[in-house]
């Protein structure tokens, strides 16, 4: 009786470290990641040694045989997504209505393709839904389980509308400017040439006058950072000629993100007043990378929230931060005016780098959501943050510089 005992006992604990080391497997196998050299090679089609889906390495020698059955969950996965993108009502901003003419999916650099729609009957059959999150729709659309919803806003968190209680934890990824975004959407990203500009500066330093040093083009004349009294200061020690809404018109025809605006200010000005209107985390807008543009000669003057250091390339700007006052900064930008071979300095490297649009960096995001959306490995997770929270919560700061 105990022998039968003992090897019932014995044949139980056989069998439960049998299916414990099965399911162990089974588990790493089909959640591994690989480092970062394997992890290069996801999209190869062959590996010496296995076969790579999505980012996870399905080894020949697996002696469990369990590769089928993982190949076919992975598969299963990639046939359910249709690689579709839907805007969910859209706001009527250029850069979108630009993409929805010209977005080539193809030119994205992996081989899945994706969709871009903006028709809402298309939500079901969607993999991502991306919504503005300033006019979100009065009541929660329907979703599938497996889709991916996108919190866009360009908008600093002063100027965001109050998300209501309902909408605040509906977001898996969020579509910002801000740099830990899940989809990183800047009003323009600068990067270096590859040929070194060759400009006529001397040609170009003739048409500036020293008696208009300084150009800002600028709608919002009551920013709750002050910058308008900020200016006012300054404009006792150097002349700031004021242009659009606050000033004088520049050209009727133009807008004042028009690249062409910043080209005609170049011609008689040395500097440009890039003042954002809030001191809010990585917040940057247009008009300070319309300054990199191709042929615009003017160096920018930038004062906002934003790291200025990690997103500018040094030598190419001067912040206002580094000087204790309105005063200090004119006086600085006074003596430039005075020694040409010093603001040709910061000219000179200024005038090596361009900038992508925001169709181009839009196009770049849009890219980014095809990509993930395609990858198996990402799932939906339960549990997601409170989009008020992340958008509010420490980002903004006020400053105590106008002395």
């Amino acid at each position: 009786m105990r022998h039968r005992c003992m090897k019932s006992i014995i044949s139980g604990s056989v069998c439960f470290i049998i299916s414990y080391a099965v399911w162990f497997a089974m588990i790493k196998a089909m959640w591994q990641q690989p480092d970062a050299k394997t992890f290069s090679k996801i999209n190869a089609k062959s590996a010496k040694n296995g076969q790579y889906v999505g980012n996870t390495l399905l080894k020949k020698e697996n002696s469990l045989g369990l590769n089928d059955l993982f190949l076919d969950i992975r598969n299963d996965i990639r046939k359910r997504r249709t690689g579709r993108i839907l805007w969910y009502k859209p706001p009527n901003f250029q850069h979108i209505i630009d993409s929805e003419r010209s977005m080539e999916f193809s030119t994205c650099g992996f081989p899945n393709s994706c969709s871009h729609v903006i028709n809402p009957e298309f939500i079901n059959s969607s993999d991502a839904v991306i919504f503005h999150g300033s006019v979100l729709p009065s009541v929660i659309p329907k979703r599938r389980k497996d889709q991916f919803w996108i919190f866009y806003t360009l908008e600093s968190p002063k100027s965001v509308y109050p998300i209501r209680n309902e909408w605040r934890t509906q977001f898996d990824w969020m579509m910002t400017y801000r740099r830990d975004s899940d989809i990183f959407l800047p009003y323009g990203k600068i990067f270096r040439k590859q040929h070194e500009e060759n400009m006529d500066l001397p040609e170009i330093m003739k048409g500036k006058e020293k008696e208009h040093p300084v150009a800002w083009l600028v709608s919002n004349c009551n920013a709750r950072n002050g910058r308008q009294q900020y200016v006012n200061k300054m404009n006792n020690h150097v002349h700031i000629d004021v242009f659009g809404k606050c000033g004088a018109p520049l050209v009727a025809s133009f807008k004042n993100t028009s690249i062409e605006a910043y080209k005609i200010l170049s011609l008689k000005h040395k500097f440009y007043l890039s003042f954002e209107n809030n001191h809010c985390t990585d917040y940057i807008t247009e008009k300070l990378f319309n300054t990199y543009s191709r042929n615009v000669p003017l160096v920018p003057v930038v004062r906002g929230g934003a790291l200025y250091n990690k997103i500018l390339p040094n030598g190419t700007y001067i912040n206002a931060a580094d000087f204790k006052s309105p005063k200090d900064l004119a006086d600085h930008l006074s003596y430039l005016n005075d020694h040409d071979e010093e603001y040709l300095k910061i000219l000179r490297e200024k005038l090596q780098y361009d900038v992508y649009n925001m169709v181009e960096v839009y196009h770049q995001s849009l890219c980014k959501i095809c990509e993930r959306i395609q990858d198996p490995s990402e799932q939906v997770k339960p549990n997601r943050r409170d989009v008020s929270s992340w958008i509010r919560n420490n980002t903004c700061t006020t400053v105590d510089d106008i002395r």
